[in-house]
């Protein structure tokens, strides 16, 4: 017979969480006297799965590529239509800040040049960014590169 888990139900630990009773899955750890990741395993399960932005993008980025500053506010951005709950207030200003400063300029992305900032015009709309010719994206995917 197996033993029984210290840990309380996933629905009990999610509550916890969202009421501060506990900071964090380490402070659940401590307390019930466990491995974090026994905490991590009995949540992961119920999480909802994590973005593919590699699928929602429609450039081939190396690595370098993905982790400029801009790639990762177009990440930001996308999160912010996807799961806007899951932004910390930090992450919320910066947003913010990225887009407010987009009034007057788009990001682009070229293989050979990278990310750069260009001068907005009309035929631009309201989008973030220039999303490349002949892409194939769904117009839902389209609307997450919207600032509204």
């Amino acid at each position: 017979m197996a033993r029984p888990s210290k840990l309380p139900s996933a629905s009990e630990l999610f509550k916890m969480l969202a009421t501060k009773k506990f900071k964090n899955q380490e402070e659940i750890a401590a307390h019930y006297n466990v491995w974090p990741s026994t905490v991590s395993m009995r949540l992961d399960k119920y999480r909802a799965p994590k973005i593919n932005f590699a699928e929602l993008m429609p450039w081939e980025l190396s690595v370098d590529d993905r982790n400029q500053r801009p790639a990762r506010q177009l990440r930001l951005h996308i999160r912010s239509k996807l799961e806007y709950e899951t932004l910390s207030e930090k992450e919320e200003e910066s947003h913010a800040a990225w887009v407010s400063s987009l009034q007057a300029k788009i990001l682009t992305f070229d293989d050979e040049k990278g990310w750069e900032y260009i001068k907005r015009n009309e035929g631009h709309e309201n989008f973030v960014v220039v999303l490349p010719d002949g892409h194939e994206l769904p117009q839902e995917t389209i609307d997450l590169y919207r600032m509204d």
